[in-house]
């Protein structure tokens, strides 16, 4: 290999690595959101529900599994969402700390399959896998 030339290393991980941290950056700006942040007085994310984001997020990053969009959920908390095509899959962190995940069509809203999960352990790593096959 010629001097000065290093081998081409794939920036897969890199790309990886920042697109989770600004979905990070994006949990932690839920801070500053005060109740009635969408004009229809919905409680703003908590410490529980941003306590709870974060900790999905890192069990997301270690699985490369990363989501299409993390916001402010309607519900009180925040909502953790993947996409393809018409199917979708969420991770809901409500304010109390309870943690549900779905998978549903967005032409067949009706039949989604909710269920609850616990944070802690296999949970969100079960939950996740059964989310990307879903979407596979």
């Amino acid at each position: 290999m010629p001097d000065g030339v290093e081998p081409e290393v794939s920036s897969s991980y890199w790309d990886n690595r920042a697109r989770f941290k600004q979905l990070q950056e994006s949990i932690d700006r839920f801070r500053y959101l005060q109740a009635g942040w969408d004009s229809y007085g919905t409680e703003a994310p908590n410490q529980a529900s941003i306590r709870g984001a974060i900790q999905i997020l890192k069990s997301l990053e270690a699985e490369s599994f990363p989501p299409n969009r993390i916001r402010p959920s309607a519900e009180g908390g925040i909502a953790i969402s993947f996409a393809n095509d018409r199917r979708r899959g969420d991770f809901e962190v409500y304010n109390t700390g309870e943690v549900v995940a779905s998978v549903y069509r967005t032409d067949q809203p009706t039949s989604a399959d909710v269920w609850e999960i616990d944070p802690k352990g296999t949970g969100i790593l079960a939950a996740a896998q059964k989310i990307r096959e879903y979407l596979s």
